[in-house]
């Protein structure tokens, strides 16, 4: 009498050539909980030592580019033999596409998004290519930290048009290398230079090129461009201004930038003790003239 076989075996085979499917995820659930998870191997294997209760179900998540008809498969004890599950490939093909403006529809161009795992950038009449091939099913894209998902079928002919939530964005032109600059606009009207906030510099870096730009938020599309376009070099402690306005800034007149020597003030606050929650606050630092001589800064 044979003994009652201890571990499920199974393979994923490709329906045309019959090769092994690699990186199918199989579960092994039962009454809506996973009991174990695996992988199928390069030649499309996969296995189970865990008890099978009755009514215990594989359910499988197929790779980009393959479906199978069914992915659940009850199971009636285990089976003496290596059960076999054919896949049939998906229609695959790059997704083409434009970044348009959420609320214009204009073309944004220079524009970085992730698909996928793709890092992406439009070109300058806001299309894109992407290299991977995907498969009929959703599409996970994240423009300007602004994630959502989208349906795709390689067999559409459409283009995939990918909504961006942007402001206006200013073209530079830098006596420097671009990497590590970090930008701010001074508004007509706002704080003087020399008691200027530094901060958030940390999420507004300029975007290096070619081109080289600076792009707004959302929240100033359709605003008259006025005030000034602070750079910052914190490595080199050099900084440089460019008057804003309409028109300048644009592909046709780009703003020029000439660093000049600078510094600034990081400023590091330690309690002496732990603080409550409703202690919490903003502790605000400005730059004041020295009365003795009037040369120099202090910090109030």
């Amino acid at each position: 009498m044979l003994a009652a076989p201890t571990t499920l075996r199974g393979r994923v085979v490709a329906a045309e050539g019959g090769a092994g499917v690699e990186g199918c995820t199989v579960d092994l659930e039962f009454v809506q909980r996973t009991l174990a998870r695996t992988h199928t191997d390069e030649a499309g294997r996969f296995a189970f030592d865990e008890a099978l209760p009755e009514g215990a179900e594989l359910h499988f998540e197929m790779p980009s580019g393959f479906e199978l008809d069914s992915s659940v498969h009850e199971l009636d004890g285990v089976p003496r033999e290596e059960l076999v599950f054919v896949a049939h490939a998906l229609p695959t093909d790059v997704v083409r596409g434009e970044v348009v403006d959420e609320l214009t529809g204009e073309r944004v161009p220079y524009l970085r998004f992730s698909l996928g795992d793709e890092k992406l950038e439009s070109d300058a009449h806001g299309a894109f290519v992407t290299r991977a091939r995907y498969s009929r099913g959703v599409l996970r894209v994240s423009v300007m930290n602004w994630p959502f998902e989208m349906s795709w079928d390689p067999q559409r002919a459409a283009q995939v048009l990918v909504p961006a939530r942007v402001g206006p964005a200013f073209f530079l032109h830098l006596d420097r290398p671009c990497a590590g600059l970090a930008w701010r606009q001074m508004e007509d009207g706002s704080e003087s230079r020399a008691a200027l906030p530094l901060e958030p510099f940390g999420s507004s870096l300029v975007q290096c090129g070619p081109p080289d730009l600076v792009r707004f938020q959302s929240e100033h599309q359709g605003r008259a461009s006025e005030g000034e376009l602070l750079l910052l070099d914190p490595q080199g402690f050099s900084c440089a201004f460019a008057q804003l306005a309409p028109g300048r800034g644009a592909e046709a007149e780009w703003l020029s930038f000439t660093f000049q020597p600078c510094g600034y003030l990081a400023l590091e606050v330690n309690a002496d003790r732990d603080l409550r929650h409703d202690e919490a606050g903003d502790v605000i630092w400005t730059l004041s003239p020295r009365a003795s001589d009037g040369h120099g800064w202090k910090a109030v």
